[in-house]
């Protein structure tokens, strides 16, 4: 049985990756400040985005803090936390970081505290998650064909499902149009239980999975079939993160083509992509793509953690009272985090959910933070048990879309309603007897006998 690289045999990261993850961030920075500054604030200033210029010193802090995360990422994305916390620092933990000092909702004692508390509790999952021994695999083997069965019938259910509930169609709504969709899929999840846990499944791990092993074993017939899934799943519900992931897929998967691997592909690709963004927006005289990609993926997830910070600092922590520990903790709030934040900016109708860290510290403060941190190391450590003998490409692809989900939710919803116990019984479940493939590597497991760990080699040692 194969085994994975353990973290002792890895080689030390040399100088010229760590100058290019301090220019990286130092890039990345940049290019959200300008997108921030010039594009979002004008456009969007009336529902609560904020521009104040930063303090200096502030702003070197949290540049070097950030820094600091990226450079604490692996050399390679090797494994599937690999991949996970590197998207979980581009799209959540480097933007938190970074903006903090632009949203002027806090001052620079304040700030400088959530800069280092989102830093500390980041750098402990990166360093968490690294493993002195050799990763053993879990003991959990099913057939090959009693896999696949298994996913034929839960896909079945949850569109046949779907199909009664809410109705089927491959109808691509307009981005503008989405939030009717999305409204009448609420309604129709009033009468429908259960239905929300078999989509979020269906859409942030089953389908992905199905992508990632049509695109290992070159089936390129089921990785379209299940695009094809992912498409009516968007339509149907009008959730912007289901058509994001085929984009989301397609980068990740063309960044890890290259024989390194490396985290910072991934951070000067975020920031080649939101600058491409801000182009085509500033010459068509809008603001469209960067509000889509820049401002609801990254800058929203970033000042949520502000506002989350600034709010249940000084006031009682929510203590999970509206969540699991509902029935034994009492809140002095009527309703949960999101809906609490949502009040609090003006919006009741809303339902503002943060990222893990944010909802860490809404229920117990900083020690909340810390924890999720600990869910999180604990989660990632039994993904790469669950994960050796696989293809890597396969977690790879897999563990994108949880990154993502953990962007706008607790790391306790996350696992329950929004596919990351699905994705960890998929890739423990999954059937190692793929075809190997070496013209080019996308389909060979990884074996624990030297210290070069590419993630898409053509040789596999």
């Amino acid at each position: 049985m194969a085994v994975a690289l353990n973290d002792a045999q890895s080689p030390r990261v040399p100088g010229s990756i760590v100058a290019a993850g301090f220019a990286g961030v130092a890039l990345y920075a940049w290019v959200l400040h300008w997108i921030y500054s010039s594009l979002i604030v004008p456009a969007f200033g009336y529902i609560g985005y904020t521009y104040a210029p930063p303090d200096a010193v502030l702003l070197t802090i949290a540049w070097l803090l950030a820094s600091i995360n990226a450079v604490l990422l692996k050399p390679t994305m090797a494994r599937p936390s690999s991949i996970l916390i590197t998207v979980l620092f581009v799209v959540v933990v480097g933007p938190a970081i970074l903006m903090a000092p632009y949203f002027g909702r806090l001052d620079n004692a304040g700030a400088f505290t959530l800069l280092f508390g989102v830093h500390l509790a980041f750098a402990l999952v990166t360093v968490g998650v690294r493993q002195r021994r050799a990763i053993r695999p879990l003991p959990l083997r099913i057939s090959s064909q009693w896999f696949w069965r298994g996913l034929v019938a839960f896909s079945t259910i949850t569109y046949g499902y779907l199909a009664v509930t809410a109705g089927l169609s491959i109808e691509l709504r307009g981005i503008l149009e989405v939030y009717d969709v999305r409204a009448e899929y609420s309604a129709a999840l009033a009468g429908a239980p259960g239905l929300g846990y078999f989509v979020g499944a269906q859409s942030n791990a089953v389908n992905p999975f199905v992508i990632a092993w049509g695109l290992a074993r070159r089936r390129w017939s089921v990785a379209l079939l299940a695009v094809t899934g992912q498409l009516v799943l968007y339509s149907v519900t009008g959730f912007k993160t289901v058509l994001f992931s085929l984009a989301a897929l397609a980068l990740v998967y063309i960044l890890l083509r290259r024989r390194d691997g490396s985290p910072l592909l991934l951070l000067y690709g975020a920031a080649a992509m939101t600058m491409v963004t801000a182009t085509i927006d500033i010459v068509q005289n809008q603001a469209f793509w960067s509000s889509f990609l820049v401002r609801r993926f990254i800058i929203t997830p970033a000042q949520l953690t502000t506002i989350y910070y600034e709010f249940y600092s000084g006031r009682p922590k929510e203590q999970l009272a509206h969540s699991t520990l509902e029935g034994f903790v009492t809140s002095p709030y009527p309703a949960g985090p999101s809906k609490t934040i949502s009040a609090y900016e003006g919006f009741p109708d809303a339902s503002m959910n943060a990222n893990l860290f944010a909802d860490g510290y809404a229920q117990f403060g900083w020690v909340g933070v810390l924890g999720a941190a600990g869910l999180l190391i604990l989660f990632l450590r039994m993904v790469d048990r669950a994960s050796v003998g696989l293809p890597p490409i396969i977690p790879a692809l897999v563990m994108v879309m949880p990154a993502v989900t953990l962007s706008n939710a607790s790391i306790l919803t996350s696992m329950l309603t929004h596919g990351l116990f699905a994705v960890f019984m998929l890739l423990a479940l999954a059937p190692r007897e793929l075809e190997r493939q070496d013209q080019a590597g996308l389909a060979s497991p990884v074996k624990a006998s030297s210290s070069r760990h590419p993630l898409f080699s053509k040789r596999v040692p």
